[in-house]
């Protein structure tokens, strides 16, 4: 049988929610059109037997590492198990909001031409039973379907000018349905194991270098995210680095040089901005003075002059002359 869609899930130890999330995949009338996909990273927790418990109800492909091989080996290896036209990477702790299949579905049929469509997202807290917001990684809400293509440097520039958050730029993955000839016609660049931007690597090289060069930006939103469980999280501080980190590497890597502002536009919207005041003001004697120029190259002068308190200007001048 082929498979329109393979819904790929890489997990390490989240059994109980991996199952919340294959209990919403089944509860899709269209749930028989996809195949399910687990890359588990040495899971400890009963994951393999609780999978095991759902092979009569759908089509299953497990994998499991005997070590943990780090996220980013996790995003390539499920991918690579999956067989349908299309690829769905959804965070193991996420879950499938009601109709949510059959509205990617609807979409693939209508838009056959489809390179990557990215949805919104509802959020919700970390028990999964209140409802906080949604988004839709741009400025305003959408309420039509805008398309971008990758291959004219004017309509990326465009795209990446109205986005104003991360997801917007692909980090979160379980928005993200990705034609998957055009990930399997790219190589992962080894520099980028390690950086937990692996995937959004691998989806813009495929936007900017494949036949399947057409992002699509959809007003409809099909999965529920669960906040505060970021598996990344260690400090505000790491967390941050880890965004700045990832996308200076991208742009060098990906982005000609006159579009690298444009690319920055979310690291460089008021909110992210507040982000990084915040975190720099309660953990500024932490960062080095390479650590802030890379801030300054991606978020830009605005980053500093919004920093706020004369102690943290004094500071920030200081890590600058390191």
């Amino acid at each position: 049988m082929t498979f329109p869609i393979s819904i790929c899930v890489p997990t390490y130890n989240r059994c109980t929610y991996l199952n919340e999330l294959i209990e919403s995949i089944v509860c899709d009338p269209n749930y028989s059109q996809i195949e399910l996909c687990i890359s588990d990273n040495a899971s400890a927790d009963g994951t393999a037997e609780m999978v095991a418990g759902w092979a009569d109800q759908l089509t299953v492909r497990y994998h499991r590492f005997d070590e943990n091989q780090g996220a980013d080996a996790n995003y390539l290896n499920v991918v690579s198990m999956a067989t349908g036209d299309y690829v769905w990477i959804i965070g193991s702790d996420d879950q499938v909001v009601d109709g949510g299949i059959s509205t990617v579905l609807a979409h693939l049929t209508a838009h056959p031409n489809t390179g990557v469509v990215l949805f919104g997202r509802d959020e919700y807290d970390h028990s999964m039973t209140q409802f906080l917001n949604r988004t839709h990684w741009v400025g305003q809400p959408r309420y039509h379907l805008d398309i971008f293509d990758f291959r004219l440097p004017e309509s990326r520039t465009a795209y990446f000018r109205q986005v104003s958050e991360l997801g917007g730029l692909f980090s979160y993955i379980s928005s993200i349905v990705i034609k998957r000839e055009l990930w399997q016609t790219q190589v992962i660049d080894p520099q980028f194991m390690g950086t937990a931007y692996s995937h959004v690597y691998m989806i813009l090289k495929g936007l900017l270098c494949s036949s399947h060069s057409l992002l699509f930006l959809s007003p409809e939103v099909p999965i529920k995210a669960r906040l505060g469980n970021d598996s990344f999280f260690q400090t505000n501080c790491q967390r941050l680095m880890l965004d700045i980190d990832g996308y200076l590497l991208l742009a060098t890597a990906l982005i000609p040089a006159e579009e690298r502002s444009a690319f920055y536009s979310p690291l460089r919207s008021e909110g992210y901005l507040d982000y990084l005041n915040n975190t720099l003001r309660a953990y500024y004697p932490t960062f080095s003075g390479e650590d802030l120029r890379k801030i300054i190259t991606v978020c830009g002068w605005a980053a500093v002059r919004k920093c706020t308190g004369p102690a943290l200007k004094i500071g920030l001048r200081s890590l600058l002359t390191r």
